[in-house]
């Protein structure tokens, strides 16, 4: 159940936009942990990695590589990917099941939200409600797993 009155449309859109501004920010931050980590801590990111795991970092004082923007899902997969191989198997996300599928369909909520064409597009309704707070935890349990291998992977790191 989201957390959300369904009968208020103004709050569902906020909530859609503000869901996908922790999703933002949070896939940022776990970005500038590896990229950081690049350097601080030892492990090694490709040159592709850096430019995809660079254009999720908000900071314009960041000389970019050259190169276009990746999509959400571009950086997020990256992310685990890049993630996984460093920190190992326990930080996964599964870009298959019926909860991903979710998170792409409330990506598309979110686009219309912020590039609306016509007034109904503002519009969210209940099921797309449910998507967005599926897509919400999806996201919430990698982050999760990807901070635990995280810290895992630093804790053998700093006993050596």
């Amino acid at each position: 159940m989201h957390a959300v009155d369904s009968r208020r449309s103004g709050t569902k859109r906020a909530y859609v936009r503000t869901v996908f501004a922790l999703i933002e920010g949070a896939l940022s931050g776990m970005s500038t942990f590896l990229l950081e980590g690049d350097s601080s801590y030892g492990w090694e990111l490709s040159v592709d990695e850096q430019r995809v795991l660079w254009d999720a970092v908000p900071d314009s004082s960041v000389e970019r590589p050259s190169g276009g923007r990746a999509t959400l899902i571009q950086r997020l997969k990256l992310l685990v990917k890049s993630g996984r191989r460093v920190f190992g198997d326990h930080c996964v996300l599964d870009f298959g099941g019926s909860d991903f599928q979710a998170f792409k369909v409330s990506i598309g909520v979110r686009d219309r939200l912020t590039h609306p064409k016509r007034s109904q597009d503002l519009d969210v309704r209940d099921d797309e409600l449910a998507d967005v707070d599926r897509a919400r935890d999806w996201f919430r349990a990698g982050a999760r797993r990807f901070f635990e291998s995280a810290a895992m992977e630093l804790r053998i790191r700093m006993s050596k």
